[in-house]
């Protein structure tokens, strides 16, 4: 099986073999190559896992695990080489030390083949922990099938990525990843915003997503699992910019993605049903999930919990604070940002664009509960004055961890779109394919009624409420606009 990575095309390998050769011994190409390509993978699959100043931490473990006990002689010998700088940070049981690649080094990338065969069958059962899978492009050998980590989701999840017809146009696709990245590297002020910190994004990092993400969906290494945290399927589709997604096609038709809007926000309704936690409601409830229910909430606060939850979802609507009707409301509207907008101002908030709004949920979502005692909390604490139920529900789910409450929202995220969505399609349409990227699915043009029938009936099942759904063409033309756009410019 070929192993293919990404090294910066800038970097010379052969002046850098030779310093290999004298400070390590043995020296191995293959492993300084991979060594360099893990931090291109770590700030790709979760930008998280990026540190202050764009460094990436490295699981020493792992890596050792790979390359061998020598691994951080190839580290050191990249950072004296002026190829990575290393914030020189590590804590015990906490944050692992933090490399990036100097600026000069962070420029366009290309591929590099890996020929040891230890290294690559240590990335094999080691790297990739049994979840990542290589898929045989039509038309190219087979190779052998390698055991999934859920056979139950073969039929639905797992299916469509193994035929070879998911393919991407890699001539479009690259041509647009290097014009952007030379577009915007040239002047800051073309850079994105991150959301919610409003910090500019390095269009490098951008560019090199776009670029190894093509490569793999070239190759037919679509990596898709659960991951074991709260269960959400990844591929390669999640981790890539959705910019190059529309130079995928199935088969030689244009897909078509259903988003499920304001997704958390409409997710979180289940929450105020004392059904979901008691189990009683047989649809849906926390006991369809996996997540632990008492990092949740302790044994002994649980019950109260359930009672406080049932005098806020009575049927008899008098009874329920009419905050919840009025989250419940605007969520499910189809006017989400303007119902939001209209109940702030009704309480006596600022008129707030979209982009303040999601940041506002944002923070009441996932920061902690003391952040609303600090200067910048204002829209958190505006929140908490116009659905104060609401913000109590949310405040209690996160008072173990601050986690928990995104954590529960994606675990039901996932069990409605792979278990509920993803089998249903499975079972009654064997023939459609489809792909669940998180809080959407993903078909083909010919396909699309029949598919976003049935998530909207899975979640209106579910939640209890009609989703808004919006449908997002992928359409390659747009990509060559965007290029012709950029050339006209520069």
């Amino acid at each position: 099986m070929d192993v293919v990575i990404n090294i910066p095309s800038s970097v010379d390998m052969k002046a850098l073999v030779e310093k290999g050769n004298l400070s390590i011994n043995p020296f191995k190409q293959d492993k300084l190559a991979y060594v360099m390509s893990i931090i291109l993978e770590r700030a790709l699959v979760r930008k998280d896992n990026l540190l202050t100043g764009g460094f990436v931490p490295i699981n020493a473990v792992i890596l050792q695990g790979i390359i061998g006990n020598q691994y951080g002689e190839y580290l050191k010998l990249l950072i004296d080489e002026g190829i990575l700088e290393s914030n020189c940070y590590h804590q015990a049981g906490g944050q692992s030390t933090g490399y990036r690649f100097a600026k000069i080094y962070r420029g366009k990338l290309e591929e590099y083949k890996l020929t040891d065969f230890i290294l690559r069958q240590n990335i094999k059962n080691l790297g990739s922990g049994g979840k990542r899978k290589r898929i045989p492009i039509a038309g190219q050998p087979k190779i052998a099938d390698e055991k999934l980590p859920d056979k139950a989701y073969n039929k639905g999840i797992y299916k469509w990525y193994n035929d070879g017809k998911l393919r991407v146009d890699s001539t479009l696709a690259k041509e647009y990843a290097e014009i952007v990245y030379d577009y915007k590297a040239k002047d800051k002020n073309r850079w994105d915003v991150s959301y919610p910190s409003g910090e500019k994004k390095d269009p490098w990092y951008q560019y090199t997503n776009m670029s190894v993400n093509i490569g793999k969906i070239e190759r037919g290494e679509f990596g898709e699992h659960f991951d074991g945290n709260v269960n959400r399927f990844h591929s390669v589709l999640t981790y890539s910019k959705k910019d190059i997604r529309h130079a995928l096609d199935y088969d030689g038709e244009d897909l078509v993605a259903v988003d499920l809007c304001n997704s958390q926000p409409y997710l979180s309704t289940a929450l105020f049903e004392s059904g979901f936690w008691d189990g009683q409601n047989g649809k849906f409830s926390l006991f369809h999930l996996s997540y632990p229910l008492f990092s949740l909430i302790s044994s002994s606060n649980l019950p109260s919990f359930i009672m406080f939850t049932e005098t806020t979802s009575n049927p008899i609507q008098s009874i329920v604070p009419a905050d919840i009707n009025s989250y419940k409301s605007a969520v499910s509207s189809g006017k989400f940002y303007e119902d939001f907008q209209a109940l702030i101002l009704q309480n006596g908030g600022s008129n707030f664009d979209r982009d303040t709004i999601k940041v506002m949920m944002f923070e009441v979502l996932f920061t902690d509960n003391r952040y609303i005692a600090q200067n910048g909390a204002d829209k958190k604490r505006l929140f908490k004055d116009t659905f104060p139920t609401v913000y109590k529900v949310f405040s209690s789910l996160k008072r173990v961890e601050k986690e928990n409450l995104p954590k529960l929202l994606q675990q039901i995220e996932s069990y409605i779109f792979t278990k509920r969505i993803g089998l249903r399609l499975a079972r009654d349409h064997p023939n459609i394919p489809f792909w669940t990227i998180h809080d959407s699915v993903v078909t083909t043009k010919t396909h699309i009624e029949v598919v976003e029938k049935i998530v909207r009936e899975e979640l209106l099942d579910c939640i209890g409420l009609p989703p808004t759904l919006k449908r997002e063409y992928w359409d390659k033309t747009l990509l060559q606009k965007e290029i012709d756009r950029i050339k006209a410019i520069k």
